[in-house]
């Protein structure tokens, strides 16, 4: 099992691939991110999970290799 990482791009902005569990959402949250820009397209509920969770979230699905 590998570490759910992102990366800082700016003191308030990071990237990372999707959060595929509860776990990378908490980790999320404890790293003091509390808004997500969703661009899976792929996964058509993902964005209603985060946003479930407690996160602002930013739903723009772009197909992948797009």
């Amino acid at each position: 099992m590998t570490a759910y990482n992102i990366t800082w791009i700016t003191d308030q902005l990071a990237v990372g691939n999707a959060p595929m569990s509860f776990t990378d959402l908490d980790l999320l949250r404890d790293k003091g991110i509390e808004a997500i820009v969703n661009l899976c397209g792929e996964f058509c509920d993902l964005h209603e999970i985060e946003k479930q969770s407690g996160f602002e979230v930013y739903y723009l699905p772009i197909p992948d290799e797009s």
